[in-house]
């Protein structure tokens, strides 16, 4: 079982390194695509939907899930309401599921 969390994380190593060095040498060719006049001005309808959605659905959601609660002046730092609900679903579920995930993780019960 051992074998097989060290072939996860030197994948997950490698893929890493790979898609920083692919950003390295993207970032380093002196090329710039050539935009076609229709990819620089988006259509008027896309313009529409994207307006109606973010007005209407993206800042309500963000207003509610970025929420502060005021954590700044009593933990020093910015916490995001989806960040405290998260953390509070992840330990419910934890307890609530009976430690599930532990013995995956190579503890013994």
């Amino acid at each position: 079982m051992n074998r097989f969390y060290i072939a996860a994380v030197v994948l997950l190593l490698a893929a890493i390194c790979m898609s920083a060095a692919s950003a390295t040498a993207v970032a380093q060719t002196d090329e710039t695509p050539v935009a076609t006049q229709q990819e620089t001005q988006p259509d008027e309808l896309q313009v529409r939907i994207d307006r109606f959605f973010g007005d209407w659905l993206v800042k309500p959601l963000s207003k509610v899930l970025f929420f502060d609660f005021w954590t700044e002046q009593w933990l020093g730092t910015s916490v995001p309401a989806v960040i405290i609900w998260l953390s509070f679903g992840a330990v419910f579920f934890t307890i609530r599921m009976g430690f599930m995930a532990l013995p995956f993780l190579g503890a013994k019960r």
